[in-house]
């Protein structure tokens, strides 16, 4: 009801807009960001007379009046600002992440800081004891998926299931569910033609992508029912399937960089493991880790394997790349250094300094206590640091860690703690939503001057990219310019289609003209909008977003609209057409309407897009 309200709402809003542009093209916009404020107006406090030199002097905290309680929010922000470089956001947790944090919290023996009670009450939420499903979004979206758009890997309802089943594991909770029914739930998922197991139960009515078994769909289900079944008797020529399965994804016979390596799925044309090239050690580690299950890992071509090895190892520096190809940037370098210690040790591969090997990842902790996933991609998202951990674990690494060390890395697990359960982002990981948020309500009580102005600019510039085919904003803050995709594909920042769009409740995108509203109107705010047209070409990014606008009379229902990011090609109308939400049209006139007023462009009706086509798709819509 709520999100029917909001839409309603969106619609109206963009209806007054593009109706002042169609019927009397004279009336500029005003701000109507503020239209749900029903409350009454705040007190309006001014720092304009603070001359200590601290900016956070000027708050009374001893004030007991609206204004008083207004001025320790503001003092808090700035204050965790000023303490920690970053405004905290607040991430969705998932039963995925959530395995993680309990996995790494339990591998170092730090699980009691774990609320044990608040964690359960979080798994079984999202429990259907009628169905004996764990579902979250992650599980729904990958029942969204549309394979002529993009497929989101370990987020499939059978590995979401599988997530829970070892967190409450861990938690010495099995008997919440019931596990006959989990077990038949995962074989219900194998696939009788080829092997392995898909996401979901399998029906030979389903899509053929869907039906695409993947190693890493199958690690996960081999894995848990190993957890949950006493043997594997009953299942013996199962077992001999899923064996054959792996062997026939092994690169064998011509001699090349992926000899020995392993792909995640027998379809070229699929990618199951984005933004990963294939093959890959993360395919690989899933590959042989499931053969371990049965003891069966020596049954892989060796000498092909440690080729494949050898190949990835950087002999000078002591660590592995992920594959071949990792966009030139060492991309998880130090997350696949830790899974080609493992490997090796498992294939008894001896090309490698296992003492350099370890140094190597023990002494690329980041500030936080945790660890980034590369050497020069400083993302630090929980995935990263459960695979480190996990396969230290397995290597037996982690007893080289002093006390102090596992509680340093364990304490940092709470950054990414949130709605009792966890998100695979953490805390710092600043949403340009956030920002916005922020500048606006700083703004409104004329207090901008105490914000870390220049700073917060240099992460907002930083997180423009001209090298899209659209100019853009990321969806969070980055403190440098480079490689700001996220391989974890939180729902925040990822969606594929919308067939479950109502448990979803958005269609949200990295990039797209939202992101970058939200990152205009706060360096309007901030007055650095002048600033960073010095730095990027405005009139191009203008242009690029008009140019957006989706012009295919064909597909009606979507005609005048604009796409989330990208430029319209009658080529690509099918796809363009797929990724049109109501709300990225409103944004996008947003925008137009900052840059428009920057450049000094006149009136709305002189942007250059098909104002009445907008009118009619917005018709539609109300």
């Amino acid at each position: 009801m709520r999100l029917r309200k909001e839409f309603s709402l969106l619609c109206i809003v963009l209806a007054i807009v593009v109706s002042g542009i169609v019927m009397t093209n004279t009336k500029d916009l005003e701000d109507i960001d503020n239209i749900t404020d029903t409350s009454p107006a705040f007190p309006q406090v001014s720092a304009a007379n603070n001359t200590n030199n601290d900016p956070l002097s000027n708050i009374s905290l001893l004030d007991d009046s609206n204004s008083g309680l207004i001025n320790q929010m503001f003092y808090q922000k700035l204050k965790e600002y000023n303490d920690a470089g970053y405004f905290s956001t607040i991430y969705e947790s998932s039963i995925q992440a959530t395995y993680y944090a309990l996995y790494i919290l339990d591998a170092l023996g730090n699980l009691d800081q774990v609320n044990s009670s608040e964690v359960i009450t979080y798994l079984l939420k999202h429990y259907d004891p009628t169905t004996n499903l764990f579902m979250d979004k992650l599980a729904y979206r990958y029942l969204d998926t549309d394979f002529s758009q993009t497929y989101y890997p370990l987020s499939s309802v059978l590995q979401v299931n599988s997530y829970a089943v070892f967190s409450l594991s861990i938690l010495n909770r099995l008997d919440l569910i019931d596990i006959p029914k989990m077990i038949n739930f995962i074989w219900s998922c194998y696939n009788p033609v080829s092997s392995g197991f898909i996401g979901q139960a399998y029906d030979s009515d389903l899509e053929e992508g869907l039906k695409l078994a993947t190693m890493d769909n199958t690690y996960f289900a081999v894995t848990t029912l190993d957890l949950l079944m006493n043997n594997w008797i009953d299942y013996t020529s199962q077992k001999d399937a899923i064996i054959q399965f792996i062997s026939d994804l092994q690169i064998s016979g011509v001699s090349s960089w992926d000899l020995g390596g392993f792909f995640n799925d027998d379809d070229f044309l699929t990618e199951t493991v984005f933004p990963l090239f294939e093959p890959n050690l993360f395919s690989s580690y899933w590959g042989i880790k499931t053969l371990e299950v049965f003891n069966m890992e020596s049954s892989i071509q060796v000498a092909d394997f440690h080729t494949f090895l050898t190949g990835l190892y950087n002999e000078e520096d002591d660590y592995f790349r992920i594959s071949e190809s990792d966009y030139g940037m060492n991309y998880t370098n130090i997350v696949a250094t830790a899974l080609g210690l493992e490997l090796s040790d498992i294939t008894g591969f001896q090309g490698i300094s296992q003492s350099e090997v370890i140094t190597f990842i023990l002494a690329n902790r980041n500030s936080f206590g945790n660890w980034d996933q590369s050497t020069t991609v400083t993302h630090h998202e929980l995935i990263d640091i459960f695979q480190i951990i996990r396969s230290l674990k397995n290597a037996g690494i982690l007893t080289q860690l002093t006390l102090l060390e596992k509680k340093e890395i364990a304490d940092s697990i709470n950054n990414y703690h949130h709605y009792n359960g966890y998100s695979s982002l953490s805390k710092d990981y600043i949403s340009m939503n956030l920002i916005y948020t922020i500048t606006s309500s700083f703004e409104l009580f004329d207090r901008i001057s105490e914000l870390d102005i220049y700073d917060i600019y240099l992460k907002i510039k930083n997180s423009y990219s001209d090298s899209y085919e659209t100019g853009s904003f990321n969806g969070y803050l980055t403190d440098a310019i480079g490689f700001q995709g996220l391989r974890s594909h939180p729902i925040e920042y990822y969606t594929s289609g919308k067939r479950n769009y109502e448990y979803i409740n958005q269609f949200p995108q990295l990039r797209s003209h939202q992101s970058t509203y939200y990152a205009l109107a706060s360096l309007k705010k901030l007055f650095k909008l002048d600033e960073f047209g010095d730095a990027y070409h405005l009139f191009e990014l203008f242009n690029d977003i008009v140019n957006t606008q989706f012009l295919d009379d064909s597909y009606s229902d979507n005609y005048g609209a604009f796409t989330p990011l990208w430029p319209y090609e009658e080529s690509q109308a099918g796809y363009l057409n797929k990724k049109i939400s109501f709300e990225y049209s409103y944004f996008a006139i947003r925008c137009l309407e900052i840059l428009g007023e920057q450049l000094g462009l006149g009136n709305v009706s002189n942007y250059g897009f098909n104002a009445n086509a907008l009118y009619t798709y917005i018709d539609k819509n109300i």
